[in-house]
């Protein structure tokens, strides 16, 4: 009698130890676990923030640096070859830029530099189509160029000292080249899975590390959408690739545009395992 109820008591201390070890491990696990999930989206978002600050003061140097030979180009509207040489000029001294043009308000490209050999042409492109449009310092959505090249335009009027329209002055971005946007975002990619990629206002990718999705709709997103209202934030989220990510994301108000700092799920998680494993290596000799 005396042995069996010892045999019980061991059986329920054993018994009332090894819950008590399992449920300080199985509490620290979700603790941790809603720790290592929130620090992750806070670290996207505050990362998304930064490089959206760093793309919108590039955007606001690139237009600044259109606009200071601005006065230049309308005074040599007439003589593409002083044009050209001023285009030249900006285009080294930029360095943001693939490509520059001077187009009047008829459409005709007067000066080019790099020579793309459209200079003398009528350009029906939609970037072009869309500054004429609206005679007003514009950053466009991506399209085709009549040379081929996916681009986004940034585009400043000129108008003469009548205040009349007489064309615009270009900068070109050539989204599947080297471009500033890889300059700043490129080398933000780590092994564990994370990456950087931007879209535009209607949720059009215009960077990400495969450049073949460059031009790719993403507007089903959920954090894209929330980009294409606006905001920023931080979200756990299924891509459209169906992967689940833990994303931030951040607005860039000068350009329309958004930037998306993403780490998958399980790359968030995998310190878990090892700080469980320490907790109950630490636990056991008091157990």
């Amino acid at each position: 009698m005396n042995k069996t109820l010892r045999f019980w008591i061991l059986t329920l201390i054993t018994f009332s130890m090894v819950a008590i070890l399992s449920s300080s491990l199985f509490s620290s696990y979700i603790v941790t676990k809603k720790t290592l999930i929130e620090n992750s989206l806070e670290q996207n978002e505050v990362y998304s923030l930064k490089l959206s600050q760093m793309t919108e003061e590039v955007f606001e140097s690139m237009q600044a640096n259109l606009e200071s030979r601005k006065l230049d180009v309308i005074d040599n509207m007439h003589d593409s070859k002083v044009l050209t040489d001023i285009l030249d000029q900006l285009l080294i001294s930029g360095k943001n830029f693939n490509s520059l043009s001077v187009i009047g308000s008829d459409g005709i490209a007067i000066a080019t530099s790099p020579n793309v050999g459209i200079a003398g042409n009528k350009i029906d492109s939609h970037g072009v189509k869309e500054a004429l449009t609206k005679k007003e310092s514009i950053i466009t959505t991506p399209y085709r160029a009549v040379t081929g090249r996916l681009l986004v335009l940034v585009s400043i009027p000129l108008f003469n000292s009548a205040n009349n329209y007489i064309g615009m002055l270009n900068g070109t971005i050539y989204l599947q080249e080297d471009n500033f946007i890889q300059n700043i975002l490129a080398e933000h990619f780590n092994e564990d899975g994370s990456y950087v990629f931007v879209v535009d206002k209607e949720g059009t990718l215009i960077y990400h590390p495969e450049k073949d999705r460059i031009g790719e709709k993403v507007s089903e997103n959920k954090v894209v959408q929330n980009l294409m209202n606006k905001e920023n934030g931080s979200k756990e989220i299924f891509n459209t690739k169906g992967e689940h990510v833990l994303a931030g994301y951040s607005y860039i108000a000068a350009s329309g545009w958004g930037v998306v700092s993403q780490t998958p799920f399980d790359s968030s998680l995998n310190p878990l395992k090892g700080i469980i494993l320490k907790m109950f290596l630490y636990a056991l000799p008091f157990l």
